[in-house]
């Protein structure tokens, strides 16, 4: 029968079996099925349909593999990127093993990722030991005598997940471990195995119960949470993740109350209260007016009441109002409150101390007449603060009228100080992109990158050519002999050629096919910087090149500003303290420009920023 019919393909209720027919009645076609093993993607026809499904099925499959890889990696590396135990410790265990150790050059090269964007000292770290054939045992082993348990999970492939509790005591202990406020049936032993097949959910907080008689001891609580996988070695896409150590703790009577005994400890706050102070000082007796600390004083105060600080500002305060004020403000310190104390107005330092100028002070004012902030700071300290935070939003140059070296005293080495310094905003702005246009019709566009406050960056890109011309490219020249620029490392097709070891990360932004020159020493700068671009470019049909030159001017870019040159000028000897600027610094009319009083304080709108 069942070579006569085709059994089970009759789909009406009633009636004979389809009878097969003859091999000749039916088309070519059906005998040509592949009835085997599915064929590999080698084996297929290129120009068939099948063959270009596989192979789009296989790619999203090898892309959907290498995007958990990724994650993975992302993951491992944000663990092991750092001083401790990191990729340094990693890199030390797996040299133990001779093929694996790496040479100082080596750990150099990893250790400048971290000058890139999105570079990894650890991705790097893993690269070479992948060159080396070294196997994920094998790094999997080296994390673990690290003893780094974050890093090995993440690793560790599977669904199950082992909580262990080691105790110490006399024979006989017996263990129970809980989930929150339920025994866990069957767990009365030293090792819980957790199931984590089931799809991410709620976290669940685990403790152990260790007892011998009537005395028993818990466990601190170990936090479980199920959560996509990072690892494409895992069998179920889940993975847990472990949220504090389970280690065993002396047993107290507390620990009888179920109320305490099941609930997660509550979370150590971060500050016993938040306090900050904020001084703006603008209407001088005897100096330069600001307008800056007034709005820099609001804007600020906002944001720290976000942050739920007590905040107390003031403006224009004389030195018995500005000493008065950080008395209180020292009075609301205590153990483990944060501190924030604010400063925006004149001031200065000297001999490594600063100092906060009051509205009162006289014009050849000193240490006497000013407020020191290391002894503002040593005062907190004393209070035995949780955090000390100083912005300062001032001038720190010499003040030639006071030779008084202070005696502050000695601050205490700690880790919970924070100074935030006003910084030069102009010594930060870049020339903006421009557009040069040749008589021939080719636009040139000039660009720039800062790889430091004194190294620019001129890249010269070709935008727009007529038909008729074939090649056409623009190159620097004429550049400014004061600045330290090597002529071979000039108009360079590519940023790593220009000689900078920072090219990654001032590179991003640049376009393609540019000629780069680095220029640095900008502070050495005493005109505008000017230069010319000199473009060469063929007709269609011809072999000469033809050249055309443009001059370009930039301005005083980046530091060049600052006019440092200028103002390191020594005074004239005849009045070595004298307080009127050099002459060098130059004068328009009757006021003086580019002054370093107008370059680094606040009241130049856009001179400097916190």
């Amino acid at each position: 029968m069942l070579a006569t019919h085709a059994m089970g393909v009759n789909y009406l209720k009633d009636g004979p079996e389809v009878a097969l027919k003859p091999d000749s009645e039916y088309p070519d076609w059906l005998f040509q099925i592949h009835l085997g093993p599915p064929k590999k993607l080698e084996e297929l026809d290129p120009d068939s349909v099948e063959y270009w499904r596989r192979l789009r099925k296989y790619n999203m499959w090898q892309r959907n593999r290498l995007k958990k890889g990724k994650k993975m990696l992302a993951r491992l590396c944000e663990l092991l990127d750092n001083a401790g135990r990191g990729w340094r410790k990693l890199a030390e265990v797996a040299g133990a093993e001779k093929r694996f150790k790496c040479s100082a050059e080596e750990l150099e090269m990893c250790s400048l990722k971290v000058l890139e964007p999105c570079g990894s000292p650890t991705q790097c770290l893993l690269q070479l030991l992948a060159e080396r054939d070294c196997t994920l045992r094998y790094l999997l082993g080296c994390l673990e005598r690290m003893g780094h348990a974050q890093a090995c999970q993440v690793l560790s492939s599977g669904t199950r997940v082992s909580l262990t509790c080691w105790a110490a005591g006399p024979p006989g202990l017996v263990y129970q471990w809980f989930c929150g406020k339920r025994e866990v049936p069957g767990a009365t032993g030293p090792e819980l195995v957790i199931d984590t097949a089931a799809p991410p959910g709620k976290p669940e907080w685990y403790i152990c119960r260790v007892s011998c008689g009537a005395a028993f001891a818990f466990s601190r609580w170990a936090h479980v949470q199920v959560e996509k996988s990072s690892s494409p070695s895992s069998a179920s896409g889940y993975r847990p993740t472990l949220g504090g150590a389970v280690s065993l703790l002396p047993g107290s009577p507390e620990h009888s109350s179920p109320g305490q005994l099941y609930a997660p400890p509550p979370p150590v706050p971060a500050a016993t209260d938040k306090v900050a102070l904020l001084i703006g000082n603008m209407h001088y007796l005897h100096h330069k007016q600001l307008k800056a600390p007034m709005v820099d004083v609001h804007a600020l105060s906002a944001l720290l009441r976000q942050l739920d600080f007590k905040v107390v500002s003031l403006l224009d305060l004389r030195k018995a109002e500005m000493q008065m004020a950080v008395n209180e403000f020292l009075l609301l310190l205590d153990k483990g409150v944060y501190g924030l104390l604010y400063y925006a107005g004149h001031g200065y330092e000297n001999f490594g101390n600063s100092f906060m100028v009051p509205i009162d002070a006289p014009s050849s004012y000193t240490s006497a007449h000013c407020l020191c902030v290391q002894r503002v700071l040593r005062s907190m300290q004393q209070r035995r603060t949780g955090l000390n935070i100083f912005l300062l939003d001032m001038c720190r140059k010499r003040n030639l009228n006071d030779d008084v070296i202070p005696q502050v005293g000695a601050l205490q080495v700690t880790a919970n100080i924070v100074f935030g310094y006003a910084t030069w905003a102009k010594a930060h702005v870049l020339p903006e992109s421009r557009h040069l246009r040749f008589d021939c019709g080719v636009t040139v566009q000039l660009g720039f990158a800062a790889e430091f406050s004194n190294i620019m960056i001129i890249y010269t890109r070709v935008v727009a050519a007529p038909e008729d011309i074939a090649k056409c490219e623009a190159k620097l020249t004429d550049i400014p002999e004061e600045l330290d620029v090597d002529i071979k490392c000039t108009n360079k097709e590519s940023p790593e050629e220009v000689g900078s070891p920072l090219a990654p990360p001032w590179s991003l932004g640049c376009p393609s096919c540019c000629l780069y020159s680095r220029l640095c020493g900008l502070q050495k700068l005493r005109q505008e910087l000017v230069f010319t671009v000199c473009l060469q470019y063929r007709y269609r049909g011809m072999d000469d090149f033809v050249e055309e030159r443009r001059t370009g001017s930039v301005g005083k870019p980046l530091i060049a500003k600052l006019n440092l040159r200028l103002a390191a000028s020594p005074s004239p000897p005849s009045s070595p303290l004298s307080a009127s600027p050099p002459a060098s610094w130059g004068a328009v009319g009757s006021s003086w420009v580019n002054t370093p009083e107008e370059n680094l304080s606040p009241e130049v709108p856009g001179s400097h920023a916190l």
